[in-house]
């Protein structure tokens, strides 16, 4: 999983008084793995890959999807993204769905 810059910043900072503590020898470097280890996790899903998909549901098997005004999505007519396309990155992953309905 890639890690904007920013977020190595964040991670040495949060790092910071860990590598303080081990540099003074007032923790293990057992501790300091488990701190850095948890920190890496936190970083992690922090900026794990994310997607908000905001339109009308509509279509059927292969053109269920997305789509652009309510009418379109009733007749199933030319989604705006497939949704089977815009899930693929996830694929062999653990994720959560929800949906809410922000309109009907």
């Amino acid at each position: 999983m890639k890690i904007p810059l920013n977020g190595w910043d964040e991670f040495r900072e949060d790092m910071q008084p860990f590598i303080d503590q081990a540099y003074r020898k007032e923790i293990t470097m057992e501790q300091f793995k488990e701190n850095y280890d948890r920190t890496y996790q936190e970083l992690v899903r922090r900026y794990a890959p994310r997607l908000e998909i905001i339109g009308w549901l509509g279509g059927e098997r292969d053109d269920f999807g997305v789509y652009e005004n309510k009418k379109d999505a009733i007749q199933g007519i030319t989604p705006t993204n497939i949704l089977s396309e815009l899930l693929d990155e996830f694929k062999g992953k653990k994720v959560k769905l929800s949906i809410n309905v922000i309109e009907d």
